[in-house]
């Protein structure tokens, strides 16, 4: 679980690390004061795909190690409530509660 929490702070460092960068070059890209010549244009577009590959990569994973640090509380839950509608299955066909049940329906 420790393994999951370390790959997770990494994942934060480098979405801050990647984020400002691609909002950085967007300006530089879009931006009407700046003649970037088409050549480098071309080139900071490139880094700029990239870098919105990263982002949703990163995203993906984040979402991936989050579900990873909730599986082991899913997995409970899904256990005792497992446990749950055994126990209640085995209460209501005790031999003791079906006599009852007989006894009661008589009355």
């Amino acid at each position: 679980m420790n393994d999951v929490f370390d790959i997770r702070s990494d994942l934060l460092k480098l979405r801050k690390t990647i984020l400002p960068m691609r909002d950085l070059l967007y300006r530089i890209i879009n931006s009407e004061r700046l003649h970037i010549p088409a050549e480098q244009k071309a080139y900071f577009n490139d880094i700029y795909d990239h870098l919105i590959k990263l982002t949703s990569m990163v995203e993906a994973n984040r979402d991936m190690t989050s579900d990873m640090r909730q599986l082991p509380f899913t997995q409970r839950q899904s256990d005792e409530l497992y446990y749950d509608d055994i126990n209640n299955y085995l209460l209501y066909f005790h031999p003791s509660h079906l006599c009852r049940r007989v006894i009661w329906d008589e009355l």
